[in-house]
């Protein structure tokens, strides 16, 4: 027979009592459509992000300041990974200190030796 140290079914049902939905809950009912509707060709939601300018809708002054620095510095994708490349590369030689060496040497010589 196994023998659990008492604390453990305590622990246990616990945890499972935390797993319980109260007696009150019902799951929501939905209804799907009957027929999903597809964006018309040309539409607005074929515009980039950038063009179509939601953000505007807001009427906020400091939210269109916002959006406008964030365009004017956004970095180019290639130079990010070039520099993320490159302080991996940093890091590497930077730690390359810390993990230990081996070194080895050997040599031949080869001796015509004395004939008696």
């Amino acid at each position: 027979m196994i023998s659990f140290p008492r604390p453990i079914p305590f622990l246990l049902a616990g945890l499972l009592a935390g797993c319980v939905v109260g007696p009150d809950y019902h799951p929501p009912k939905t209804a799907p459509p009957a027929q999903w509707a597809s964006p018309q060709a040309g539409g607005e939601t074929n515009l980039p992000a950038a063009g179509a300018a939601w953000w505007k809708s807001f009427h906020d002054a400091e939210l269109d300041s916002l959006v406008v620095r964030a365009a004017q510095s956004n970095l180019n994708l290639r130079a990010a990974v070039a520099r993320v490349r490159e302080a991996r590369a940093a890091a590497g030689v930077v730690s390359a200190g810390l993990s230990p060496t081996l070194d080895a040497a050997g040599s031949y010589a080869r001796d015509g030796g004395a004939k008696i």
